[in-house]
């Protein structure tokens, strides 16, 4: 896997996903229940390859990263968790803006 794919991207989701369980298990409880479930949407949605899932994913990872580090401010164990996650959607924001940079892969045609 190479950076510029979706199915980088989906893993960075994934990894992502576990971050805001961790997060949810120290006590952040059932407020991490949507970005857990997000995650794991765009997760899915960019592991197929669809380029038109991954650019709505792109608007909405540049809301969720503002949300999370909006919300940095608990705990020590949360707060540092909570970074591991917005640097994790960052890098899943690049993966994707490359991917959707580049063009459309070319269909065989033999």
């Amino acid at each position: 896997m190479e950076f510029g794919s979706l199915r980088l991207g989906a893993m960075f989701m994934l990894f992502a996903a576990a971050i805001h369980l961790l997060i949810a298990i120290l006590g952040g409880g059932m407020r991490e229940a949507p970005y857990i479930v997000a995650a794991l949407i765009i997760a899915a949605g960019l592991s197929r390859g669809w380029r038109w899932f991954g650019w709505l994913a792109l608007m909405v990872l540049i809301v969720v990263v503002a949300v999370v580090l909006a919300r940095i401010g608990t705990s020590l164990a949360q707060d540092a968790l909570r970074y591991i996650a917005a640097i994790l959607d960052l890098l899943a924001i690049g993966t994707i803006f490359v991917a959707l940079w580049r063009p459309r892969p070319e269909a065989a045609t033999d």
